[in-house]
């Protein structure tokens, strides 16, 4: 039921819309263009940082190791 009210009421202003008479230049496109890119380049930056979070998290760092080993010698 919700569905069909959408559907008709995408269709009412689908055929109610006038025209806009608008002008699109060439930079406009490649400004859209760059923020693509853009938006891609910062989505890979931050992946790419959480990967290596992640990977950290699960494998113990050699500081640590170091520090246990100290701990260990204190201890003996």
């Amino acid at each position: 039921m919700r569905l069909s009210n959408i559907v008709c009421f995408g269709a009412i202003m689908g055929l109610l819309t006038t025209p806009a008479y608008a002008y699109l230049d060439p930079g406009t496109g490649s400004m859209i263009l760059q923020a693509i890119v853009g938006a891609i380049a910062v989505g890979a930056a931050s992946a790419s940082m959480y990967w290596h979070r992640l990977k950290s998290f699960f494998r113990p760092s050699a500081r640590s190791e170091d520090q246990s080993q100290a701990d260990d010698d204190q201890q003996s």
